[in-house]
């Protein structure tokens, strides 16, 4: 009988352990998609970051530092949330097989994963959201 108390809680232990590497993993995926601070100096900055990060077609890189991000969300809050704050960003894009970029400052509706940014849903503006 006790064999088999040991055997549920090594069980209990092992799926929130995953739970929580997964909450974990989402925010360090969301920081290797979309972080780039301090801002890369690069003569080419789009061209750079997209093919060193994987990406190919269109991407906004936000640029803060990761102690302003854990912020951004509400302890423990799952859902969209709006920046309180306008947020640097560049956003790059591939035009005519040929990347390019626009650095702009804007408030950016994110999604929360238990307290933390893991997508970014949108940029916002006051009139709509694009």
């Amino acid at each position: 009988m006790a064999a088999k108390g040991i055997h549920l809680l090594w069980l209990l232990f092992s799926v929130l352990w995953i739970i929580l590497e997964t909450e974990a993993d989402g925010f360090e995926d969301f920081k290797r998609k979309h972080v780039d601070f301090p801002v890369t100096v690069s003569a080419d900055y789009c061209k750079n970051i997209m093919e060193s990060r994987g990406h190919y077609e269109a991407n906004v890189f936000i640029h803060l530092p990761e102690a302003d991000l854990k912020h951004i969300c509400p302890n423990r809050y799952t859902g969209k949330k709006i920046s309180e704050n306008p947020v640097q960003y560049t956003y790059c894009s591939k035009i005519f097989n040929r990347f390019s970029g626009v650095r702009s400052t804007r408030r950016i509706v994110f999604h929360c994963l238990k307290g933390l940014p893991v997508k970014i849903d949108s940029l916002y503006s006051d009139q709509n959201q694009i």
